[in-house]
């Protein structure tokens, strides 16, 4: 596992399992946190849009990122933006393994998903048409709240 920082820009994953442990302990949330965990997480954050651009274009994940407004005036340094999405990603180990939701398969507790995905259009939706078990960035309030400073502003969040 090696861990993004601005001087590792070739990295896989944004945080360890120790730090991700102690965050969502600080937190008051006990997680068994494994690599296979955070990798999963790691996949999920891959679809979204951030604001700002990549420190390098040959990077292969989508952060460290400059020129990130976090509001109109605020502009995040590229070692901010990665504190933030490794929390982020430490919150989505948290629903997965507290809630139950499964990013990987889009399966959760909520419900069996199908979940296509054609060049940039991400769609999810129920195969039972049950609209309560559709699963979305909406069962993850922590996740969707922190997401929400570093995604442009035309991507939706909730996709149910």
């Amino acid at each position: 596992m090696i861990v993004a920082t601005t001087s590792n820009l070739y990295a896989d994953t944004y945080t360890d399992v120790d730090t991700a442990t102690a965050f969502l302990s600080k937190m008051g949330y006990e997680v068994t946190v494994t690599e296979a965990l955070l990798y999963r997480a790691m996949n999920y954050l891959k679809w979204l849009q951030y604001k700002g651009y990549q420190v390098s274009s040959s990077q292969p994940l989508p952060f460290p990122r400059n020129y990130v407004y976090l509001n109109d005036w605020n502009v995040a340094t590229a070692e901010q933006t990665l504190e933030i999405i490794a929390e982020v990603q430490s919150w989505i180990v948290y629903y997965v393994e507290i809630e139950g939701i499964d990013p990987d398969s889009g399966v959760s507790e909520l419900g069996n998903i199908i979940r296509e995905k054609v060049d940039v259009i991400d769609t999810q939706y129920s195969d039972n048409n049950n609209t309560d078990k559709v699963y979305s960035l909406k069962h993850m309030p922590l996740v969707m709240n922190s997401l929400n400073m570093l995604i442009e502003s035309n991507t939706r969040l909730e996709r149910a």
